[in-house]
């Protein structure tokens, strides 16, 4: 008796078999560019320039020991070309076991433990990419630690010492901000736009540091000194800058620069005024 052998061939290698060698030539070329292709658009897949979804926020003022934390988010979340980069008054931070930065998943922050008066300052985080790259910045203030106050003290005597206490550990920030920190503007002036003639014009701004004796600012109208008097005036108060405008006229309108000054840079912030009559508004009115 004859005993049969039955090869049994896979699925795979019955297809080679039953292929023509030029369409298996063909075939394998066909699957090879898929891959590639494919291999292809993963790398080439472009990322939008960085935007900061939440800007930084965290600690702003913080007492001489205690511990600082900032943090923000930014998008494009997966970007292997987003980098992130920490600024202290422009100049790149120092990392270490006091100062720590992570990012993870878009999610950014920076922890400064046990705080002393020379981390005071502004604190910018630059995120970039292949598209371009984007900046927030957030001011942290470190003061001193402060005397020790008893409960016992009458309520008078205790403000008084807290009052005392602010004014010195104030000067203290004056001191260190004053040879540290170029200006920034903080929240820039805003865009005015069109206003009725006689109307009453407030444009408001911060800048840092704020503690700076140094600081001054200029303001301009369309590139020349801006002339105040009873009618506009300038305020700069604790880093709170103030255009005001009473019955504003056609002659106000215009580019308005408020340039901050100290002896480590300037910072310019730019508004727009366009003044129209009466009758200019009443005819939109009624259109």
């Amino acid at each position: 008796m004859t005993t049969a052998t039955l090869k049994v061939a896979s699925k795979g290698s019955l297809i080679l078999d039953s292929q023509h060698p030029e369409g298996m030539r063909k075939i394998t070329a066909l699957e090879s560019k898929a891959k590639t292709s494919g291999l292809r658009s993963d790398q080439d897949q472009t990322f939008d320039k960085p935007i900061f979804v939440e800007t930084l926020k965290g600690t702003e003022a913080v007492a001489e020991g205690q511990q600082a934390h900032m943090e923000c988010r930014v998008e494009p979340v997966g970007d292997p070309d987003l980098k992130f980069t920490w600024m202290k008054n422009g100049e790149p931070l120092k990392m270490g076991s006091r100062i720590h930065a992570t990012q993870d998943f878009g999610f950014v922050t920076l922890d400064i433990q046990s705080c002393v008066p020379e981390d005071s300052g502004m604190y910018t985080v630059k995120a970039n990419n292949l598209s371009g790259e984007a900046m927030s910045s957030l001011a942290l203030h470190v003061g001193g630690k402060g005397g020790v106050m008893g409960g016992s003290l009458h309520p008078d005597s205790m403000g008084k010492i807290k009052a005392l206490e602010a004014k010195k550990d104030l000067k203290q920030q004056i001191s260190v901000e004053d040879v540290k920190q170029p200006p920034v503007f903080m929240t820039p002036l805003r865009d005015i736009g069109v206003i009725p003639e006689g109307s009453k014009v407030a444009v408001e701004a911060m800048i840092e540091p704020k503690n700076d004796p140094s600081l001054k600012v200029e303001w301009e109208l369309n590139g020349e000194p801006l002339k105040t008097g009873s009618r506009i005036q300038t305020k700069l108060d604790f880093g709170h800058v103030i255009l005001q405008i009473d019955g504003a006229r056609p002659s106000d309108s215009g580019f308005y620069t408020c340039k901050a000054i100290n002896t480590l840079g300037e910072a310019v912030s730019t508004t727009s005024v366009k003044v129209e009559g009466k009758k200019y508004f009443l005819f939109l009115q009624s259109a």
